[in-house]
């Protein structure tokens, strides 16, 4: 355990060397950025902004942070990308007009991003207006790609080598499933096909993702495409 806080952490994610866990936290009523040793220690804020500030990404090269906030939105009805130095400093606002959910490409020059979502939503199987797709976005060009295109819900993307991982419930037991896009083919395929319950919290590692599902936690290794769950005891 690293940290015990009274408010909530959110969304931690490991930096490219695995030294250093970025995430959200809520330590002063309200929630901003922080980073904290894997060997523990005192969290350092990275963010001051009045608004949330939702952890995304580390860019690849460990300098920086990608998160989201509503900050400059107007009535804050929706949120957008920003950088900042992994170290602190003021945040810059990425060229998205609007963005949700972000990972980087391996090089960094691109996002695979949600720009609307229906994340804790409280109720399933949505097939409106607000569904959100994934798309990709080129930091350089500015060019945009809508990759799912459909009426279910896909959001959450991880992008990993030629392929963009990413939670739907367009499959036919409209529960959210692991699905992959291969950029070389613009395929997509379902990789989990859980009935009952949603996979949700996933994250991407070198090899595997990890991610839960009807309170169990599970690995999908992405070599083979085989499930197998983690097994956990907790003594109470």
């Amino acid at each position: 355990k690293l940290s015990s806080p009274s408010g909530p952490e959110l969304y931690p994610r490991f930096s490219p060397d695995g030294q250093t866990i970025a995430f959200s936290g809520n330590y002063d009523g309200n929630l901003d950025i922080y980073t904290l040793p894997v060997s523990g220690g005192i969290p350092q804020r990275i963010t001051h902004h009045g608004m949330a500030d939702f952890l995304q990404d580390w860019y690849p090269d460990g300098k920086n942070l990608l998160y989201t906030s509503s900050m400059n939105s107007g009535k804050q009805r929706f949120s957008q990308f920003y950088k900042v130095p992994a170290t602190g400093g003021l945040p810059e606002k990425l060229p998205p007009a609007y963005g949700e959910f972000a990972c980087f490409s391996p090089d960094g020059n691109q996002l695979a991003y949600v720009y609307k979502s229906r994340a804790y939503r409280t109720w399933k199987r949505y097939r409106g207006g607000t569904a959100p797709d994934v798309y990709t976005f080129n930091l350089k060009t500015l060019a945009s790609e809508n990759i799912t295109l459909n009426d279910a819900n896909d959001e959450f993307p991880m992008w990993q080598g030629n392929r963009i991982y990413y939670l739907s419930d367009a499959g036919s037991e409209k529960r959210y499933n692991i699905w992959s896009y291969d950029l070389s083919t613009k395929k997509r395929k379902q990789l989990t096909n859980f009935k009952d319950f949603d996979a949700a919290f996933h994250a991407l590692g070198p090899e595997e993702i990890v991610f839960t599902a009807g309170g169990k936690m599970y690995l999908l290794k992405l070599s083979n495409e085989q499930l197998t769950e983690v097994k956990i005891q907790v003594v109470d």
